[in-house]
This record gives C-alpha cells, sequence and structure tokens, in this order.
C-alpha cells in the first residue's frame, strides 16, 4: 500500500511540473525571423559634456575637434559608459570611458600587430596593421578607456589622441 501511495504521490508531482511548465506544445516562434523586431539602442545623446557626465557619473574630457570629422555626438549607454563619437559621412572615431578594468572598445577585429606601449604615464595597448592604429585600450585610476576608428590613424596621432583624453 505504501509503494503504491509513494507512487501516486511522484506522479501528482509529475504531472504538477508538466502542468506549470507553460509548454502548450505550440510552435516557437523564433523573434529573430520578425524583421520588424529590433534591438533597443542603449545609447541615449546629450547635447553637452556636462549633462552626460551629470548622467553617468564622471567626466570624459576628449577634444573639441578631431581632425578629419565634422560631426561630434555625446553618448552615455547603459548608464555607464560614455561615449564621444567623431563622424565624417559614415567613417566613425569613437572615444570610450567606463568603470572598471575590462576592454570596453567593442572592436573585436583580429589584428597583426599587437603591442603595449608607455604613453604619458598610461599602459597602452595598441592593435592594428601596417604601422596604423585602430583600437587603443587603457585603464587610468578606476576607469578604462578606448579608442576605435574605422579608418585606422598614424600611431604618432593615436599617441597625441591618447594624451588628449582624461
Amino acid at each position: 500500500m505504501k509503494k503504491w501511495l509513494a507512487l501516486f504521490m511522484f506522479a501528482a508531482i509529475a504531472l504538477t511540473f508538466c502542468a506549470c511548465s507553460g509548454n502548450t506544445g505550440e510552435p516557437v516562434t523564433i523573434i529573430e525571423s520578425d524583421p520588424n523586431v529590433q534591438i533597443a539602442n542603449p545609447f541615449v545623446d546629450y547635447e553637452t559634456p556636462e549633462l552626460a557626465a551629470k548622467a553617468v557619473g564622471f567626466e570624459l574630457k576628449v577634444p573639441e575637434t578631431v581632425a578629419g570629422y565634422s560631426e561630434r555626438i555625446i553618448q552615455i549607454a547603459n548608464g555607464k559608459l560614455y561615449q564621444v563619437m567623431y563622424l565624417n559621412g559614415d567613417d566613425r572615431l569613437i572615444i570610450r570611458k567606463e568603470q572598471g578594468f575590462k576592454d570596453i572598445s567593442g572592436d573585436y577585429n583580429k589584428y597583426p600587430e599587437i603591442t603595449d606601449e608607455t604613453i604619458g604615464s598610461r599602459e597602452v595597448n595598441l592593435k592594428g596593421a601596417e604601422g596604423k592604429i585602430s583600437c587603443a585600450v587603457w585603464a587610468d585610476g578606476d576607469y578604462t578607456f578606448a579608442v576605435t576608428c574605422d579608418t585606422p590613424m598614424d600611431a604618432d596621432a593615436m599617441r597625441a589622441l591618447i594624451r588628449s583624453v582624461e
């Protein structure tokens, strides 16, 4: 009798789990196949560096302009990443700052030339090809910085840009 009671209880529990699983037997629609569904943009534009700094809780000092770029956009992503993007048509140069010590560049390309170099008082990881730099990442204090550019920069120009970022 105890065996039948235990078996009955086990079956009841199993049926309860199945009933609560929410599986209706209907096919699952994969969102990726729906062309009308888009991922939300985490970036919020700000008119001034002061407003962006207030929103994120720290400043990012960058040049007002960068040679070869005609437009500047100031953004915060997810309330913690401060980004300034310089544009010239589709060509972008992006400077980022975030609290912590991870690579925040967003650049996952493989580069044939990767070096670590001291620029000012910073140890900077430089990535590029043919003597030009496409990505630079470094930490300073409690923050990580990154510079990425669609059109690789001359190494001296990248060094000068890195020195101007705080």
